[in-house]
């Protein structure tokens, strides 16, 4: 992972294709049926280099997203694989060396 990322929430995303290469997802966001097919139209206008591709149809996308849907008790959602995420909570101050030394 780039050190660019260092302090930002990384979510990769899947991509339906022939390999069957999906990786366990572990973050779901759930959709509506009307988000489903909204998202499905976008990438139709979108990616129209890949409308030839044999796995690229409504099926596939509703059919993974019901899928994604079923696993997290939703209609359909996204799923991702969380690489990288950040909880940021109180910030703690470094010790000074003094600090450190007392310490049992």
């Amino acid at each position: 992972m780039p050190t660019v990322f260092r302090d930002q929430l990384y979510l990769a995303y899947e991509i339906p294709k022939w390999d069957g290469d999906f990786a366990r997802p572990s973050t779901y966001v759930p959709m509506s049926v009307e988000t489903a097919r909204r998202k499905v139209e976008l990438l139709h206008k979108c990616y129209p280099s890949q409308h030839g591709r044999d796995w690229w149809d409504d099926e596939v996308f509703l059919g993974l997203a019901r899928l994604r849907g079923m696993e997290c008790r939703a209609p359909y959602a996204e799923a991702f694989r969380c690489v990288k995420s950040v909880i940021v909570g109180r910030v703690l101050q470094p010790r000074s060396s003094e600090e450190v030394r007392e310490l049992p």
